[in-house]
C-alpha cells in the first residue's frame, strides 16, 4: 500500500500534553500497529483516547457531583396569625397589611381563620403553637374565650400581639389598635378647616373607653374654636333621635362629630325624618360601607377611616421585634389587667367627597364617580 507518512496535527496545549502521554504510553505496546495505520486513522484513534479521560469517565474516575450554592436560603422566623374570619372585608384589609410588610421584617406568616367561631380560634392557636411558631398575632373572635389559649402560648415563651382587642384576663406582649383620640382630632379638622356651618358643634360618642378617647381628641381639636362645643355620651342608640333633634332645634347645633358610624347614620336618619338635615353637617368614624356611601351621597359630610391595612402593617413590625427579643414600637403604655402593655395606636384619616376614591379598595362596589349626563340631542 506504500510507505506511511507522519503528519503533525496541532492540538490545544492541554490536549497536546494528553496526546504526548498517550502516544508515549502506547508506543512500545502498539508500535507495530501504529506504523500500519494511516496518518488520519492514527489521529482519530488518539482523539478517541483523549475524549474518555477529558470527560472524567476513564478507568472509573467519578464525575464531580453538583453541589448546592454556598449561599443557602435563610429560614425566616415563623409567625402564627389567628384571624376571626378572612372572608370579612375588614379582616381582608388587615391581612393585606400583614402580607405587605412581612418581607420588610424578614418573617414568614402562617394564617388561620376561625370562621367566626371562638372555639375554632382556640383550636387554631393550639395548632399553631405545635408548629413551633416564634410569635403569635391574634384578632380575637371572643376576648374572654380566647384568653386561656393566649396564656398557654405565652407560657411556652411565645410572644403574643393582639390587634384591636386584648383578651380578657389574659396577658399579651403588645397591642395594636386604632388611635381613637387622634381620630377625634381628625374629625375635628372638618369643623376647623372645612365646615361652612355657622353654629355650635356637638360631639356625640358612645359611653365607653373608645368613646371617651374620641371625645377627648375632638375636644382637643376644637379647643380654639369660637363656636360653642357640646358633648353628649350615648349609652343606648334609642336615645339618639331625641338628643340630636333637641340639639339642632333648641341649641343651634350645625355640626355633629360622631364617635362611630352607627351614631352618625342614626343621627342623619333622625334629622332627615324630621326635615332638619339640611344645613347640618355630620362626620362619622369607622370607614364602614354605609358611612362611605352616605359621604358619596352627601348625607354625611365626612367620615374618619380607621386605615385597617395600617393595623396589619404595624402588627407585623411589632411581632417581628418581639420574636427577636426587642421592644416593639409603641406610643403609650396601657395597664391591662394589672400588666403594663405597650400600645401602638394607628391614626385614621378624614374622608370626604374629594378623596372618597381612596376607599375603592375597601368598598369597590360603591359608585365613586357621578354619572355623566347625556348631551341632549335636538329632535326635529
Amino acid at each position: 500500500m506504500g510507505d506511511t507518512v507522519s503528519v503533525a496535527y496541532p492540538l490545544p496545549a492541554r490536549a497536546s500534553r494528553g496526546a504526548a502521554m498517550v502516544d508515549a504510553g502506547c508506543r512500545g505496546l502498539y508500535a507495530p500497529a501504529m506504523k500500519a495505520i494511516t496518518p488520519i486513522a492514527r489521529c482519530l484513534w488518539i482523539c478517541c483516547v483523549l475524549i474518555v479521560p477529558l470527560a472524567g469517565c476513564a478507568r472509573g474516575v467519578a464525575v464531580p457531583a453538583a453541589t448546592a450554592s454556598p449561599i443557602a436560603s435563610r429560614k425566616l422566623p415563623l409567625i402564627g396569625v389567628s384571624l376571626p374570619d378572612v372572608a370579612s372585608t375588614d379582616v381582608t384589609l388587615i391581612q393585606k397589611g400583614l402580607a405587605d410588610n412581612q418581607r420588610k421584617n424578614d418573617v414568614s406568616l402562617l394564617y388561620r381563620s376561625a370562621d367566626g367561631k371562638a372555639e375554632k380560634q382556640v383550636s387554631d392557636i393550639a395548632g399553631l403553637v405545635r408548629l413551633d411558631i416564634v410569635g403569635l398575632i391574634v384578632l380575637p373572635v371572643d376576648a374572654a374565650v380566647i384568653a386561656p389559649a393566649i396564656e398557654a402560648a405565652r407560657q411556652k415563651g411565645i410572644p403574643v400581639l393582639a390587634i384591636d382587642t386584648p383578651p380578657t384576663g389574659g396577658m399579651i406582649d403588645s397591642l395594636v389598635r386604632p388611635d381613637y383620640r387622634a381620630n377625634g382630632r381628625e374629625a375635628a379638622k372638618y369643623s376647623t378647616e372645612t365646615s361652612t356651618a355657622k353654629g355650635a358643634t356637638l360631639i356625640l360618642a358612645a359611653n365607653d373607653a373608645r368613646g371617651e378617647d374620641f371625645t377627648a381628641g375632638a375636644q382637643e381639636g376644637l379647643a380654639k374654636a369660637t363656636a360653642p362645643v357640646q358633648t353628649i355620651a350615648i349609652g343606648d342608640t334609642t336615645e339618639i333621635a331625641g338628643v340630636v333633634l333637641a340639639a339642632v332645634r333648641d341649641r343651634n347645633v350645625r355640626t355633629i362629630l360622631a364617635g362611630d358610624d352607627t351614631l352618625a347614620l342614626a343621627a342623619a336618619g333622625a334629622l332627615k325624618g324630621a326635615g332638619l338635615l339640611t344645613g347640618v353637617e355630620i362626620v362619622g368614624h369607622g370607614g364602614t360601607r354605609d358611612a362611605i356611601r352616605a359621604v358619596l351621597e352627601g348625607t354625611l359630610a365626612g367620615d374618619v377611616d380607621l386605615r385597617l391595612q395600617d393595623l396589619g402593617v404595624a402588627a407585623v413590625g411589632g411581632i417581628a421585634a418581639l420574636a427577636r427579643k426587642k421592644q416593639p414600637s409603641s406610643d403609650v403604655i396601657v395597664r391591662i389587667d394589672g400588666v403594663d402593655v405597650p400600645v401602638n395606636a394607628v391614626a385614621g384619616r378624614l374622608i370626604n367627597r374629594d378623596n372618597a376614591r381612596d376607599m375603592q379598595e375597601r368598598w369597590p362596589d360603591l359608585m365613586y364617580a357621578a354619572a355623566v349626563t347625556p348631551t341632549p340631542t335636538h329632535t326635529p
